[in-house]
């Protein structure tokens, strides 16, 4: 009987040994299997992470590409184009002085010689102009001043200069005739003309000549000393009175452009 029954406490031992090994080796693999998936899930969750920053700096890259797509900077403005200088004013030619009447460039020139009016308005032509009437007092001063440029080297000290103009037939009043000079503010008259030499015999005074003095001629006045630098109306045929025959050319200047 005893045999018998030490041999049912060893299946017994037997059996329960074998069961609770496999309890163990269950546990382990239920562990190892937990283990492997929270590994697995952590792997997920990090390639989520991963996949999410990723995703995000990607989108942030393409957002920020994007814009930088939608503006586009000028940079640094270009200098803007400096203006340009303005047009020099055409002048005359040399020899001849710019005046700049509000009908356009007029040259003059002032020329000495014995002439009378109609060898005075001869000569003009050969420089291709004509004797000059007086637009302003401008020009009166520059003609004026540039006679008296010439008469010093000759050592003379009063000149009669003949100008573009005639009297109006039958009155005592004179008109420009160089076909470009107008108005009346350049014929400056001396004292009590044009007095038409008060019925001289020696005809009429139908030319215009501008007195012009030196500052010496005051150390020896003389019948022309309340004249200087007016108009007065004289015989046309005159060469020799004043001491000095002198005329005032002029003629058209270049077009005055725009802009």
């Amino acid at each position: 009987m005893k045999p018998l029954l030490f041999l049912v406490f060893l299946f017994l031992v037997t059996v329960a040994h074998a069961h609770f090994k496999i309890d163990d080796n269950d546990r382990k693999v239920i562990r190892k299997e937990i283990i492997i998936e929270k590994d697995s899930d952590e792997d997920d969750d990090g390639r989520r992470r991963f996949s999410h920053s990723h995703s995000s700096s990607s989108s942030s890259s393409s957002s920020s590409s994007e814009s930088r797509e939608r503006w586009h900077p000028k940079g640094p403005r270009k200098p803007s184009r400096p203006s340009r200088p303005p047009a020099a004013k055409p002048k005359c030619e040399e020899n001849w002085y710019t005046s700049y009447r509000p009908q356009g460039i007029w040259c003059l020139r002032v020329g000495i010689g014995h002439l009378d009016y109609h060898q005075a308005q001869a000569q003009c032509a050969t420089y291709g102009g004509v004797l000059s009437g007086i637009q302003n007092d401008w020009e009166r001063q520059l003609i004026a001043n540039e006679t008296v440029r010439q008469l010093i080297p000759h050592n003379v000290n009063i000149a009669g200069v003949w100008l573009g103009a005639l009297k109006v037939d039958g009155t005592n009043t004179f008109a420009w005739n160089d076909g470009f000079t107008t108005g009346t503010e350049g014929m400056f008259m001396g004292p009590g003309q044009p007095d038409n030499a008060l019925g001289d015999a020696r005809g009429p005074q139908n030319c215009l000549q501008l007195i012009v003095m030196t500052p010496n001629y005051w150390n020896a006045p003389d019948k022309w000393q309340t004249f200087n630098r007016v108009i007065d109306d004289y015989w046309c045929h005159f060469a020799h009175d004043p001491p000095q025959r002198m005329y005032a050319c002029g003629k058209r200047g270049p077009p005055v452009t725009s802009g």
